[in-house]
């Protein structure tokens, strides 16, 4: 059964811009992270064009050379993808954590997200291996993309699980799943204004991609500002679905006396 919150959720959404506005130094670690994807993806993207046209000319001429140059890329791309992960995961973990109870404080949020690490891994690694079947989906009518928009919705509270009621990968996906199902209203609300809040950003992202210079700008600025107002939201939710749910959870029944 949903629980019924109390809580006007499109003002909670604006009331987290107005905060992330108000306290616009929170979102610097998301903004190192976009910058950091941005650049990452210029670098691998100019690597393989490079590649492709270097193998294609040493390919009549020296086939093992361009292989290796080709896997040159594709390793780059390999170990980049995994520090963007993991600076990624800490950036964000740093903004729930600063964001936690209005406290925006850096120093003390840093300290508690690369602490959690190791759980954000696992719990990564757990969802990349849901959205497998999903993904495999894709191609059948559509099917997989809903199944995948549902797993991110049921998802969504796993990061301040994790970073703010401490709880380890697999005991977050179980509280995230519960949460989004037991306060579905707001809780969808709150998914749809950071699905369109992180869209925007990457349309604008995308669209100045190719200018050198203007992309770092739009990647770390808009980027930045996109995913921290993201997480500033899932805590604010995280927190409000919590309290929901202790205030209808049901009296424990006492045990019987033993004989």
């Amino acid at each position: 059964m949903a629980t019924v919150m109390q809580v006007d959720a499109v003002k909670e959404l604006q009331d987290s811009f107005q905060l992330l506005i108000k306290n616009w130094m929170l979102a610097l670690p998301t903004a190192i992270a976009s910058l950091l994807q941005v650049v990452l993806f210029t670098m691998v993207f100019g690597a393989a064009i490079a590649g492709v046209f270097a193998g294609g000319i040493l390919s009549g001429q020296n086939p093992g050379l361009a292989g290796a140059l080709l896997g040159g890329v594709g390793l780059i791309g390999l170990v980049g993808g995994i520090v963007v992960l993991l600076v990624s995961l800490v950036a964000h973990a740093t903004v729930i954590a600063g964001a936690q109870g209005g406290q925006f404080d850096l120093s003390p949020a840093a300290s508690r997200a690369f602490s959690k690490l190791p759980q954000l891994v696992i719990a990564a690694i757990l969802i990349f291996l849901m959205t497998i079947i999903p993904c495999l989906l894709i191609l059948l009518a559509g099917l997989g993309l809903l199944l995948l928009i549902v797993l991110f919705y049921f998802t969504m509270y796993v990061m301040p699980s994790i970073v703010v009621g401490d709880r380890t990968a697999i005991e977050a996906i179980k509280e995230s799943f519960n949460i989004a199902k037991s306060t579905l209203q707001p809780s969808i609300i709150a998914f749809l204004g950071i699905a369109v809040g992180v869209l925007v950003a990457s349309f604008l992202s995308g669209v100045f991609l190719h200018i050198w210079g203007l992309n770092l700008i739009i990647g770390f600025a808009v980027g930045g500002f996109a995913y921290a107002y993201a997480a500033t939201v899932i805590v604010r939710f995280y927190e409000l679905g919590k309290s929901a749910g202790s205030a209808v959870s049901p009296p424990a029944t006492p045990r019987a006396p033993a004989p």
